[in-house]
C-alpha cells in the first residue's frame, strides 16, 4: 500500500532555470498545484528529495535554498515543514558523494525519516536520474515531462495507489 509521495524538485514542481532559487522565479510546472492536492486529499505523506548543486558550486546559499521552497511550499498548498532532503555537493565527476542523484540515498532518507518502506513510496520526477534513484531505492517511479506538466501524473498516481 503506498503511503509516502516523494518529488524531485526542479522541473517536476517548479520551473527551472538553471540554478533556480530565487523567489521571483518561483514558476509551478504545469498542474503541479492539483497534484500535490491529489496526494493530500488521498491522505499520503509528501517530501521532496532534491539535487541541489547551486549550494555546493556557490550559486547560492543554504540560506537562500530554504527562502526559495517556502515560497514553492506555500505556492503548493505545502506546510512550511515539509520534508526536503537535497544534495548540496557539486556536479563535478571528481567529486564524488553518497547522496547525489542516482544515488537511492535521497529517497532512503526519506523513507527511514518517516518509517515507510521504498516499496510502499513513489518517487516522482523528471530526469533519467530520478528513475534509476527510484529503481535503485526499491519504490515506484512516475515520470513528468517539464513541457507537459502533470497531465498524466494524476492518473498515474490512481493506478499506482489502487494497485
Amino acid at each position: 500500500m503506498i503511503e509516502l509521495i516523494i518529488f524531485d524538485r526542479d522541473d517536476t514542481l517548479n520551473i527551472d532555470i538553471g540554478f533556480t532559487y530565487r523567489t521571483e522565479d518561483c514558476k509551478l510546472v504545469e498542474g503541479a498545484q492539483e497534484v500535490v492536492g491529489f496526494v493530500k486529499s488521498k491522505g499520503l505523506k509528501i517530501a521532496i528529495a532534491s539535487n541541489q548543486s547551486g549550494v555546493g558550486e556557490g550559486f547560492y546559499s543554504l540560506s537562500q535554498m530554504r527562502k526559495f521552497n517556502s515560497t514553492l511550499f506555500k505556492k503548493l498548498g505545502l506546510r512550511s515543514d515539509t520534508y526536503f532532503s537535497y544534495c548540496p555537493h557539486p556536479r563535478k565527476m571528481e567529486y564524488r558523494c553518497a547522496c547525489r542523484k542516482p544515488s537511492p540515498y535521497l529517497i532512503l532518507e526519506v523513507c527511514t525519516k518517516f518509517n515507510i518502506s521504498p516499496s510502499n513510496t513513489v518517487f516522482i520526477g523528471d530526469s533519467i536520474s530520478d528513475q534509476i534513484s527510484a529503481q535503485r531505492a526499491g519504490c515506484e517511479f512516475i515520470y513528468v515531462d517539464p513541457l507537459l506538466g502533470h497531465k498524466r501524473t494524476i492518473d498515474n498516481l490512481r493506478k499506482v495507489i489502487e494497485m
